[in-house]
């Protein structure tokens, strides 16, 4: 078994009253308040936690990259024991509905499907405008122009798209990776983040 240590922090400003009092412009007023709010930063600092995993790609409970060609299962009829759970394809609506095919047919150890149900569409802010098209756009357009070979958008409506700037090239990630996630079933989680006391912001006047 594992033990984690919660380590405690605090971060403290004091500003004394006659500087508060004698501030006629109110530029010290404003400086508390931008600290205030900078503090929100620290609300996503559980996302910069668990998207550094991500972006490292680091070992899973199975010793194989947690993005990879290679997992390995105990059902026979899976060629070579193993099973993918990473694609070369771009953000594109076919490689996105081949993909939830793929999930969909993942198996458990008694080789019955899992049922997997992606609905979630994790990208790096390069990507939002395609994925946004994806799930938001009236017809597609495989090939060819819109008036000649149009297609209803089945997937309208469908995904949920949540952009988040640590998958980002500039952090580290990269502007071409998206992820296709189920996040139905609150007992099922890859990634955990162990929580002991939210982040609390409080202002003081005495």
């Amino acid at each position: 078994s594992a033990r984690v240590v919660n380590k405690k922090f605090e971060l403290s400003y004091k500003v004394a009253r006659e500087s508060l009092d004698d501030d006629m412009s109110g530029t010290v007023q404003r400086l508390v308040s931008r600290l205030r709010s900078g503090a929100g930063k620290f609300r996503r600092h559980e996302d910069k936690l668990v998207f550094s995993v991500i972006k490292s790609n680091s070992n899973a409970l199975d010793a194989v990259a947690l993005f990879s060609a290679s997992h390995p299962v105990d059902i026979s009829d899976i060629a070579a024991g193993t099973f993918s759970n990473t694609d070369s394809g771009g953000l594109t609506i076919a490689n996105l509905a081949a993909t939830r095919r793929l999930m969909q047919e993942f198996k458990g150890a008694d080789g019955d499907p899992i049922n997997d149900d992606p609905r979630v569409i994790l990208v790096p802010p390069a990507l939002e405008a395609t994925a946004r098209k994806i799930v938001g756009a009236e017809n597609i357009v495989y090939s060819g122009t819109l008036t000649e070979n149009a297609e209803t958008n089945i997937w309208k409506g469908y995904f949920t798209v949540i952009v988040c700037p640590y998958l980002a090239a500039a952090q580290g990630g990269s502007d071409s990776y998206w992820y296709l996630c189920d996040t139905t079933d609150s007992e099922d989680r890859a990634l955990i983040y162990q929580v002991r006391e939210e982040v609390e912001i409080v202002t003081r006047f005495n």
